[in-house]
C-alpha cells in the first residue's frame, strides 16, 4: 500500500486547513498454493469367479499434483481382503501399483455379488480417490444336445456323431465329454472346449463301428459333458446307432 498525504493552511482559497489525501494506491498479492491432485485407475473393475477361489486385482495410484502427499489406503466391503499397503508416500507425477487380495467364501450362493470400494485419502483428508470392484460368484450351467433321429452307420467306417455344447452359466467356462458305447466300440473324443456364457459350440465324436459288425446291431451310446468350473455340473445325453442293413433269415428246410 501506498499513501501520500499534504497538510493545507487554507491561504490559497482553494482548500481548507487541515490534512488530505492526495494519493491513495493499493497493491495487493497472495501465495499460490500448490496444486493438488490424486487419481486411481481404473474406476471400476467386475469380475466373475468359482466360490472358495482367491484372486488378484491392481489399480495405479497416482500424483497428478504439485506437491507430494502422504496417502493412506482402505478398502470397504463383505468380503475378505488383504491390503498389503496401508500408506504410501507419493511424489509429484509418481505413480504406484495398488495390488488387493479377494476370497470368496466356499459356501457362496452361485450368482451372488459382493460390491467393494477403495479408498486413497490424504494424511490431511483434504484429498482423496476412489475405485470400485465387484465380483460375482460364478454360476455354472450346461446344456448337451444331439438331433433325436440320426443317419445309421455303417460297419467298418468312422461315425462321425455332432453334438450341441451350450454354456448357460455367467461366465466363461471349459467343457470335457466323456463317452460309453453299449457295445464297446471306440469312440475318439474331441478335446476340451472353452464356451463364453450363453454361448454355444459344435463338437464332433467319431465313432468307429468294428468291420465284423453285423446290419441291424444296435448299439446305445450315452455321452456325458462335465464344466471345469463346477466339476458336479454336468449333462448327459443317450442315441440309439443302428448298423445300416438288414438281416435275412432263411428257412431251414430239412428232407
Amino acid at each position: 500500500m501506498h499513501l501520500r498525504i499534504l497538510t493545507g493552511s487554507g491561504d490559497d482559497a482553494q482548500s481548507a486547513a487541515g490534512i488530505a489525501l492526495d494519493n491513495f494506491e493499493v497493491i495487493a498479492c497472495r501465495a499460490e498454493e500448490p496444486v493438488r491432485r490424486l487419481n486411481l485407475t481404473p474406476a471400476h473393475q467386475s469380475a466373475v469367479f468359482p466360490a472358495g477361489s482367491t484372486h488378484s486385482f491392481i489399480w495405479q495410484l497416482s500424483n497428478t499434483g504439485a506437491q507430494s502427499e502422504q496417502v493412506e489406503l482402505n478398502i470397504t466391503g463383505d468380503l475378505p481382503v488383504g491390503l498389503p499397503t496401508q500408506s504410501v508416500l507419493l511424489d509429484p507425477a509418481e505413480t504406484r501399483e495398488i495390488q488387493v487380495e479377494v476370497s470368496l467364501p466356499a459356501d457362496a450362493a452361485p450368482g451372488e455379488e459382493y460390491p467393494i470400494t477403495l479408498q486413497a485419502i490424504t494424511s490431511d483428508q483434504n484429498l482423496w480417490a476412489a475405485a470400485g470392484l465387484t465380483v460375482t460368484v460364478q454360476q455354472c450351467g450346461l446344456l448337451l444336445g444331439a438331433p433325436q433321429t440320426l443317419p445309421p452307420p455303417e460297419a467298418g467306417k468312422p461315425y462321425p456323431l455332432q453334438v450341441t455344447l451350450t454354456n448357460t452359466g455367467n461366465a466363461a467356462d471349459t467343457f470335457t465329454l466323456a463317452a460309453f458305447s453299449s457295445l464297446n466300440w471306440a469312440v475318439e473324443l474331441p478335446p476340451p472346449a472353452q464356451i463364453q456364457p450363453q454361448a454355444s459350440l459344435l463338437v464332433d465324436l467319431i465313432i468307429y463301428p468294428p468291420s465284423d459288425t453285423l446290419p441291424a446291431d444296435e448299439n446305445r451310446v450315452s455321452i456325458t459333458a462335465r464344466s471345469a468350473a463346477c466339476p458336479t455340473v454336468q449333462s448327459r445325453i443317450e442315441r440309439l446307432l443302428t448298423i445300416a442293413g438288414s438281416r435275412l433269415f432263411l428257412p431251414l428246410i430239412g428232407r
